[in-house]
């Protein structure tokens, strides 16, 4: 090649980070038992449809009880768009908490829960994997002494558990936690905070004698779910909480604006450091980050999860020990939007005139 001066000027191009994936918030996971041994490739399956259930079934992929469990899930208003299931081997050896290792291993991306089981010892273990873990685990019991006043003994280990829900069906086949789960979820957080009491569909009522007024009172002090009818409605979960009694949606805002805002402050952080510079310890790196905290509750708001104009954010003077730690500390509040649950309306109805006529 002829000589040229051309390499006197050098040009070097440095991009920012590629956005990192949103980690999504709408996928649940029903783990089931399956008859036959899991291979490692073979633990989770996904499925975007309920004619890819009815394939998978046609297929001996999985089970008739698998496949009346994911459909009722494809039966919400809105559909769910992905739903996956993840095996547990038919080897006797392994536990639930085997097969959720297993099954986070081969794939962590989902964040709601369910199990097939309805077995004290297994809604345990499910619990305590859910408890350690940025996730919702809903079980379903039958468990009738749910409806007593106080917890049966089997789940007062699980009373203050934050990220444990149950719901009770009298049909164990029923699958009222995965179906939750999926209508529930299938609303983004980034877009809507919704409330968890709510219209479930592909769910059957109770079944034998209806329930009394005193058992949906245990329940309720209990923070037990039920699935009773609601006006016209015959499937109408309530009243969302969790088993410490939290609205189920405090607890999605809570780890959705945690993520989110990990989020915003590592690709910053990722995109300036690829720049060869630093975020400056003190007010010039407080100007950079207030903007994407702010930013991040303005999201909250626009998406009903915060009131409007009752969020701030108080970035706190760098201290030696700051200094030394390269560290920059916040604190902030937002209150939180809450949904109305119970309505209560007292009227007088008289003989005399409420407005005289002139």
């Amino acid at each position: 090649m002829a000589a040229t001066h051309d390499s006197n000027i050098s040009i070097d191009i440095i991009l920012d980070a590629p956005s990192p994936s949103q980690a999504g918030f709408g996928i649940p996971l029903l783990v089931a038992q399956t008859d036959v041994a899991v291979a490692p490739e073979n633990r989770v399956m996904g499925f975007s449809s309920a004619r890819e259930v009815d394939d998978a079934l046609t297929q001996g992929t999985i089970s008739a009880g698998i496949a009346y469990r994911l459909k009722s899930s494809f039966a919400q208003q809105p559909r769910p768009s992905l739903i996956k299931l993840g095996l547990k081997s038919n080897d006797p050896a392994e536990t639930y908490a085997d097969a959720l290792l297993a099954i986070e291993a081969a794939d962590n991306l989902w964040y709601g829960l369910a199990i097939d089981s309805r077995l004290e010892a297994d809604i345990a273990e499910a619990a305590a994997f859910a408890e350690a873990r940025t996730m919702l685990f809903v079980a379903q019991s039958s468990d009738q002494s749910l409806l007593s006043a106080g917890l049966p003994v089997a789940y007062e280990n699980l009373a203050v558990n934050e990220r444990t829900v149950v719901v009770y069906h009298s049909d164990d086949s029923e699958a009222a936690d995965l179906a939750w789960l999926a209508n529930r979820l299938a609303f983004n957080p980034d877009t809507f905070s919704a409330p968890w009491d709510c219209r479930i569909f592909g769910v059957k009522p109770y079944s034998g004698s209806p329930m009394g007024s005193g058992e949906r009172n245990a329940a309720m002090g209990n923070h037990i779910n039920l699935v009773l009818p609601y006006g016209p409605v015959q499937t109408f979960v309530d009243p969302g909480v969790n088993l410490a009694g939290r609205p189920i949606y405090e607890l999605l805002t809570r780890d959705w604006f945690a993520l989110r805002l990990e989020q915003r402050v590592a690709q910053t952080k990722i995109n300036i450091s690829a720049r060869g510079q630093k975020i400056p310890l003190g007010q010039q790196g407080i100007s950079i980050l207030r903007p994407l905290v702010e930013a991040q509750l303005a999201e909250g708001v626009a998406a009903g999860h915060f009131i409007p104009d009752q969020t701030e954010v108080v970035f706190i003077a760098p201290t030696q020990a700051d200094i030394d730690a390269q560290r920059i500390r916040a604190t902030g509040r937002a209150q939180l939007a809450v949904g109305a649950r119970t309505f209560d309306f007292t009227f007088n109805f008289q003989r005399t005139a409420i407005h005289q006529e002139d």
